[in-house]
């Protein structure tokens, strides 16, 4: 968290206070794109362009995106399953789930990388039913912001986006066993 703090800041200095000291190590870390997590100091970069450098502000966003990934892994469960009680039961556990928890109370990453796969999985299930530009283009900012924060968990998840699209044209019995 104090990484990502301080390189968002280095990032922010950099893009509204050129003559400023910036420190080195955390630019470097902030503007390189050969690691995971590189995104997450745009992230606080963004929020310190809008808010000012607090560090609660960024731990904020994470509380509401944690909230809002209980909400979504409600859908989610409801359009796979079709079922208000399995549904409702698989919200309440990601809600209760203790590392959810404690990543949406810090300045970390790990929480938005969650909200980021249950909107991507719920935008590919609304894609399946009907094609929508917007919501294509909201999956791919999805998968991007998947790819800046933790590329290695974006390729395997890539794939199983774009694989259920080809195999959720075939409407039969033995589509539902491949889904």
């Amino acid at each position: 968290s104090i990484t990502y703090d301080g390189a968002g800041y280095a990032l922010y200095q950099s893009w509204f206070e050129p003559g400023s000291s910036i420190s080195s190590y955390y630019l470097n870390f902030a503007t390189r794109s050969a690691g995971s997590g590189w995104g997450m100091a745009y992230v606080v970069a963004a929020v310190y362009s809008l808010l000012g450098r607090n560090s609660l502000a960024v731990q904020m966003l994470n509380c509401v995106l944690g909230a809002a990934t209980v909400y979504l892994t409600y859908t989610c469960a409801s359009n796979i399953f079709n079922n208000r009680r399995t549904a409702r039961l698989a919200g309440i556990l990601v809600g209760l789930f203790p590392s959810l928890v404690l990543w949406s109370s810090q300045g970390l990453k790990d929480g938005i990388i969650c909200f980021l796969l249950v909107m991507s999985m719920n935008i590919a299930f609304s894609l399946q039913k009907r094609l929508n530009y917007a919501y294509i283009a909201v999956l791919l900012l999805a998968l991007g912001g998947i790819y800046a924060l933790r590329f290695y968990i974006f390729f395997a998840f890539a794939v199983s986006i774009f694989g259920s699209f080809f195999l959720s044209t075939q409407k039969s019995a033995s589509s539902i066993g491949k889904q």
